[in-house]
């Protein structure tokens, strides 16, 4: 689910069962999809307020006598300033917003979901399998990068599975990040990101 595209319909109330219940999740744990639903929020308020003053000035003068003083012409040009103002710091708003919703647009799912540096690959042991097919994959040989690392020894197999679940989510392949995604124990090193992976791939 692409959040961005379904900000106005949150907004208006139009998303409603599990497409409104994915979205609020994701509210709550992506503070940048928050911040720009309340940058719209306030650009909703502040375009509805400038209508309003708008529609107000223009019953005024459609029921006042016309004036031709002085203080009637500062009074107009103190209003048309005001609204030049409100309509400039509009259309900031609303450039902000698109470039926000843009860039958003423009991350791949894997940079979306992806907040913890895994490059470069360290490894104490750089003849381990797990090591030399990590290292193979990232030099474009991904099948047979992938192959290595399935060969790892049973002791390194909840890491090598891991690995792969990460490699598979840089190619946007969800099923098989699900398939080897490993269960871990809270003192597990990776602990944290993978219940990160989890929590992204079911929404």
């Amino acid at each position: 689910m692409n959040y961005a595209d379904h900000i106005d319909d949150y907004m208006s109330g139009a998303l409603s069962g599990d497409a409104l219940k994915q979205f609020e999740n994701q509210l709550k744990v992506d503070p940048e999809l928050k911040r720009i639903v309340d940058e719209y929020s306030a650009l909703k308020n502040i375009s509805t307020g400038l209508l309003e003053m708008q529609l107000l000035q223009e019953v005024e003068e459609a029921n006042a006598p016309p004036k031709t003083s002085i203080p009637f012409l500062k009074a107009s040009l103190t209003r048309l300033l005001l609204l030049v103002i409100g309509i400039a710091l509009l259309t900031f708003l609303v450039y902000r917003f698109m470039s926000n919703v843009n860039d958003k647009k423009n991350d791949t799912p894997y940079a979306f979901a992806y907040t913890e540096p895994i490059w470069p690959v360290v490894r104490d042991n750089e003849s381990s399998n797990l090591s030399k097919g990590v290292a193979l994959y990232l030099s474009g040989d991904k099948m047979n990068g992938k192959a290595l690392i399935r060969e790892a020894s049973e002791e390194d197999r909840i890491l090598a599975n891991y690995w792969l679940a990460e490699l598979f989510l840089m190619e946007n392949q969800l099923d098989s990040v699900r398939h080897y995604l490993p269960n871990v124990d809270a003192n597990h090193l990776k602990y944290s990101r993978i219940n990160q992976i989890k929590a992204w791939i079911e929404n």
